[in-house]
């Protein structure tokens, strides 16, 4: 009776409204699962094709669209089709005219027809079309702005990066460019105005849903009426919350910060991902990387741990990003080619057909090719 009551005490906790958002306790002393693969199969495995034009360093971001993957890398958005052939790349740097100073991020157009490029320096977003062709560029009419997303086809979402724009100290600025408009929400203390060095929102979209998280707070807001945040899930941890107190006390000391953060294991909000069966919530204790895994159906905590365990190749891989109902993981082939020839027998038995699927295509790929991009899809509720 008890469990059936803490179920249903769940489920009723996951009906949000802007009153009553929903309520999720992260256990960050939960033992993980033992391998990623006990959570997920892998779908499919992308190798994106290497040319000596398109070489890939550190993947910052990923957009899937039309087919089509945009990806981040080295200040250059470089487009592949979805089974991995080389498109072209888009973004010059330079002071001439359509070239960036400091690309720090790209959207694409709802409807995947544009990209949109923002220069930090130039406070200046450039728009291409899916051939790589500059069409133009404008102003945001904001400062200090670093990360953005495209949310409707004239409307912009912008982090502020916790810097005031006048007399404004808005987190986030909602802004139609066509009509010269913003509207800033999810206010911040001005006495912790640009404090940080690189302070920024994170976006995702479930459906037609659009969800906004900031760093230092632990709630997740969702565009509503009006394209106003509200509040949709309040999040909280087991120890180690960072409180306003923590941030005015290291007002200045961006490195003394995370020293401290490191070392008292402080928790922080990353990123979070809505799919049709689950949640996936990232989330950073001290320097070390963790997922949990949320079963909408049973409420189930699944706790992944993003660290080079030798007997799990598919943890130490996984950032979260989000497509369909998929998560997005990237692997490097040198890497993956080594995992492989150390995971244990037993672990292969368990990793069973994901232990296939690496291993054939770790065969296929050089050290030195590109990422491949790896397609995970959430095994049944068990």
């Amino acid at each position: 009776m008890i469990f059936l009551f803490f179920i249903l005490f769940f489920l009723i906790s996951l009906t949000s409204s802007a009153e009553n958002p929903i309520r999720i306790h992260l256990d960050t002393d939960q033992k993980p699962v033992n391998l990623v693969g006990d959570l997920f199969t892998i779908d499919r495995i992308i190798p994106l094709e290497t040319t000596p034009d398109n070489l890939i360093g550190t993947i910052s971001k990923l957009q899937i669209k039309n087919d089509t993957m945009y990806i981040f890398s080295r200040k250059t958005v470089m487009l592949f089709r979805i089974t991995g052939e080389y498109i072209g790349s888009l973004g010059k740097i330079g002071n001439g005219p359509g070239e960036m100073v400091l690309p720090t991020d790209f959207s694409v157009h709802p409807n995947g027809v544009q990209i949109a490029m923002l220069d930090n320096v130039k406070e200046e977003l450039f728009f291409y079309n899916n051939n790589g062709k500059f069409i133009f560029s404008q102003k945001t009419g904001l400062s200090y702005i670093a990360h953005f997303t495209w949310y409707k086809p004239d409307v912009f979402i912008f982090s502020s990066n916790f810097k005031s724009q006048g007399e404004k100290n808005f987190s986030v600025y909602l802004s139609d460019l066509k009509k010269n408009n913003s509207r800033g929400f999810l206010n911040f203390d001005p006495s912790i105005n640009g404090i940080f060095l690189m302070n920024h929102c994170q976006y995702s979209q479930y459906r037609s849903d659009q969800f906004i998280t900031r760093d230092f707070d632990n709630t997740v807001y969702k565009l509503g009426s009006g394209d106003i945040p509200a509040p949709y899930i309040n999040i909280t941890f087991n120890s180690g919350t960072i409180q306003k107190e923590d941030l005015l006390r290291f007002s200045g000391k961006p490195y003394d910060f995370i020293d401290w953060k490191h070392k008292n294991k402080m928790c922080d909000l990353g990123n979070f991902n809505e799919f049709d069966r689950y949640y996936a919530i990232t989330y950073f204790k001290g320097n070390l990387k963790h997922t949990q895994i949320i079963s909408k159906k049973t409420g189930t905590h699944y706790k992944i741990n993003h660290s080079a365990n030798l007997s799990d190749p598919i943890s130490e891989f996984l950032p979260v990003w989000a497509y369909k109902d998929y998560l997005i993981m990237v692997a490097e082939p040198f890497v993956l080619k080594q995992k492989i020839k150390q995971i244990p027998p037993t672990i292969k038995t368990k990793l069973g057909k994901n232990y296939e699927t690496l291993l054939k295509i770790a065969n296929q790929v050089n050290d030195e090719d590109n990422p491949l991009i790896i397609f995970l899809a959430y095994n049944d509720d068990k």
